[in-house]
């Protein structure tokens, strides 16, 4: 029994939840380690050990991965949150700013130019309109 790449992509994007592309890519790149092991060469027909080894492979392959996709996860989602927690902390000083500075007696116009934005911003921010 044989079954093309395409068939076997198709079914392993379904059965590991990831995109034909992706499983396209990994039946080709085990094909290719075994031609290599059995110094032949395979084409777009596998048969059905050539398949079994490959989902094997993939299978092995993806519980491995997907510890370590879930730390970069994790470590990704970690690292956005101290950034948006920077990032809203360094607005509020910046909006604590350009209040102080209009309350100190600074012009309008030369509290915009300081902070890079326009006058009706100056004035949003400081009447806390936004």
């Amino acid at each position: 029994m044989t079954i093309t790449r395409g068939e076997l992509a198709a079914e392993l994007a379904a059965s590991h939840d990831i995109t034909d592309e992706a499983a396209r890519q990994a039946i080709d790149a085990y094909a290719e380690q075994l031609a290599e092991l059995d110094r032949t060469t395979i084409g777009d027909e596998l048969t059905g050990g050539q398949a079994d080894d490959i989902r094997r492979a993939l299978a092995a392959q993806a519980a491995v991965d997907t510890g370590d996709l879930l730390v970069d996860v994790y470590e990704a989602a970690e690292a956005k949150r101290v950034a948006d927690e920077a990032a809203a902390d360094a607005d509020r000083e910046w909006r604590d700013a350009i209040r102080a500075a209009l309350i100190g007696g600074q012009r309008v116009v030369d509290v915009a130019e300081a902070a890079r934005i326009s006058r009706e911003r100056v004035y949003q921010i400081r009447d806390g309109r936004r």
